[in-house]
């Protein structure tokens, strides 16, 4: 996760979720209102305090849902005013105001994804290059990754390096399998950022 970049969004995240609050306390969206504060109180407490991912995606999560579509939820109001012009104007202030909110939130997924090890998908795909060296006949090389999958932890490191020096060995029938398996691998295990 890099977290200063995090860091950032999560204060745009803040910023953002504190102006559509203020629309919605204003518009008699009282419902709302008290959400994108404590939205905003979260993203500015996120951003001071040592991360935690499990509270950012939280809170990504939570911000996230409240604009999927349920009848009756936030998506279905807007400002109303008396002069057309002028509730035209008010509602694409709103919507600026709501996408300020939906990017920085992905924003914030997106930096606090970056550089994460996902073991579950690492696994996966070692278990796919595995049953690809086994059909292949290359029950040999099949033993090492599993010796790789055994371990009590994956070694982003000798997962690599095993993976590429099976790709660089292969048969090209078999190099074609390979290649977008040993990528993805190494997408999965890419180190975090600092």
């Amino acid at each position: 996760m890099s977290s200063e970049q995090v860091k950032l969004f999560l204060l745009e995240l803040a910023r953002a979720a504190s102006d559509l609050a203020a629309i919605c306390a204003r518009e008699d969206m009282d419902q709302f209102a008290p959400f994108f504060r404590a939205a905003s109180e979260s993203a500015t407490r996120l951003a001071i305090d040592p991360l935690d991912r499990v509270e950012v995606n939280a809170l990504v999560r939570d911000v996230s849902s409240i604009f999927s579509y349920q009848s009756g939820g936030f998506m279905d109001h807007y400002v109303v005013r008396q002069d057309p012009a002028k509730q035209l104007e008010e509602n694409l202030a709103f919507e600026k105001a709501q996408r300020r909110v939906l990017d920085a939130a992905a924003n914030v997924k997106t930096k606090a994804d970056e550089g994460q090890v996902d073991l579950l998908r690492a696994r996966r795909e070692l278990v796919t290059i595995e049953t690809l060296l086994l059909e292949a006949g290359l029950s040999d090389e099949a033993a090492n990754v599993r010796k790789i999958l055994n371990g009590s932890e994956i070694d982003p490191g000798a997962a690599i390096e095993l993976a590429n020096t099976l790709l660089a060995s292969a048969q090209p029938s078999l190099a074609i399998s390979l290649r977008p398996r040993v990528h993805d691998l190494a997408n999965a295990l890419r180190p975090p950022l600092a």
